[in-house]
């Protein structure tokens, strides 16, 4: 990260006193922290980075919100996808593989979660991760017989 994304404020608050299961931990922080890069990565020097964890329906929550540029809703659907950067003046001068969400997403679905986005493009996006309380790993679709 440049000198410009180390100025952003975050404000993190918390409303569970649970902590996720081992199995989850790990992978969950590592999740956490790309959102927090890519937050950090296009929210302008004057931004906002709010991390939030919360408990909801037996399962994890954990939302990672930001003032940056946004993502055009055309765009939405197409974050999660392998190698995928979006085109555009604002998000080109990043460096990045594309493959950060689309990894997160498959890791989060493998333990039994998911992740989401919404955005207003120019305004910002949040970012949830949604892992269950109790995991039991899924099989990996593309695993040999």
């Amino acid at each position: 990260m440049g000198d410009d994304a180390a100025s952003v404020r975050s404000v993190a608050s918390s409303a569970s006193k649970r902590t996720p299961k081992d199995k989850t931990k790990g992978n969950g922080k590592a999740m956490l922290a790309s959102f927090i890069k890519n937050a950090a990565k296009f929210t302008p020097v004057e931004g906002e980075i709010r991390v939030e964890t919360r408990t909801a329906d037996g399962a994890f929550v954990f939302a990672v919100t930001d003032t940056g540029v946004g993502v055009r809703p055309d765009d939405l659907g197409r974050l999660f996808e392998p190698f995928r950067q979006l085109d555009d003046g604002l998000t080109r001068r990043h460096d990045g593989t594309g493959l950060g969400l689309a990894i997160c997403r498959k890791l989060s679905r493998m333990l039994g979660g998911d992740i989401d986005a919404v955005s207003e493009y120019r305004a910002g996006s949040t970012f949830r991760l949604r892992l269950p309380d109790a995991v039991t790993p899924a099989e990996p679709q593309d695993a040999p017989p």
